[in-house]
């Protein structure tokens, strides 16, 4: 009988050390991603507390939203901005969203004459 709980016991702890390993995986996890989060904080708190420093560069050109653009079957929506970003802001090789940078190569009157 006592052969036949100590196996049990074994397999009991196998269970609860399986079970917090999964645990301490999870834990560990949430506390990178509250190091993360406080690290965003702060740097947002530094870097973008006012009006001022948010400001990431100026439209240059937006034409009206438009409807039923592309081909008769296609009729997507339209409405795009060029915007220039200011460099001492945003670092290049850091920025993924959702943009096609156009560069330095066609400015925006060239591009405008290009779209009609």
């Amino acid at each position: 009988m006592g052969t036949c709980v100590s196996s049990v016991s074994r397999l009991d702890d196998k269970e609860a050390n399986a079970g917090r390993e999964i645990v301490q995986h999870e834990i560990n996890t949430a506390e990178y991603a509250v190091g993360k989060l406080y690290s965003f904080y702060n740097d947002v708190k530094k870097n973008w507390a006012t009006t001022a420093s948010r400001v990431v560069g100026h439209v240059v050109f937006s034409p009206p939203f438009r409807l039923g653009a592309g081909t008769t079957k296609e009729r997507y929506t339209e409405d795009y901005a060029i915007i220039e970003v200011d460099d001492d802001k945003i670092e290049r090789t850091d920025f993924n969203g959702n943009v096609i940078d156009l560069g330095t190569e066609i400015p925006f009157w060239e591009f405008n004459k290009r779209k009609r």
